[in-house]
C-alpha cells in the first residue's frame, strides 16, 4: 500500500509541475499577442483593442484558475506526505505552509498576471492617445 501511495505522490508532483509549465506557456503565448496592439496599424480599429483586452482578461483568468488547481494538488501532496509520515522529513520546506500562501506570494503567477494587466493598461493608453 505504501508503494502505491509513493507512486501516486510522484504522479502528483509531476502533475503540479505540468500546471506550472502551463502557466508559463500561457504567459509566453499571451504576452506577445497582447503586445501586437502596440504595432502601428493602418486603420484605427477600436474593436482590436477590445479583442486584445478580452484575450488578456481570459488569459489572466486562466492563470488564476490554474493557480487554484495547483493549490488543490499541493493540498493532496501535503495529505499524502502526512499519510506517509514524510512531512517531518520535509520540515525544512514547511509543506504545511504551502496551502496558506496568498496568490500575491506566488511570485511567478502574480508577475505573469500583473505583466499582462499592465500591458493591457498601456495598450489602452496608447490606443486612446492615437
Amino acid at each position: 500500500m505504501k508503494e502505491e501511495r509513493l507512486a501516486l505522490l510522484g504522479q502528483l508532483y509531476f502533475e503540479l509541475r505540468s500546471y506550472r509549465l502551463k502557466e508559463f506557456q500561457t504567459f509566453i503565448f499571451a504576452f506577445p499577442i497582447i503586445g501586437s496592439g502596440f504595432l502601428k496599424i493602418a486603420t484605427d480599429i477600436s474593436s482590436y483593442k477590445y479583442l486584445l483586452t478580452a484575450f488578456a482578461i481570459f488569459s489572466i483568468f486562466y492563470i488564476y484558475k490554474n493557480h487554484n488547481r495547483m493549490m488543490a494538488i499541493k493540498a493532496e501532496i501535503v495529505n499524502f506526505q502526512e499519510l506517509l509520515n514524510l512531512n517531518d522529513d520535509f520540515k525544512h520546506l514547511s509543506p504545511k505552509n504551502w496551502l496558506t500562501k496568498n496568490f500575491e506570494r506566488h511570485l511567478g503567477t502574480f508577475l505573469y498576471s500583473l505583466m499582462l494587466a499592465v500591458e493591457t493598461v498601456f495598450l489602452w493608453v496608447k490606443m486612446s492617445v492615437n
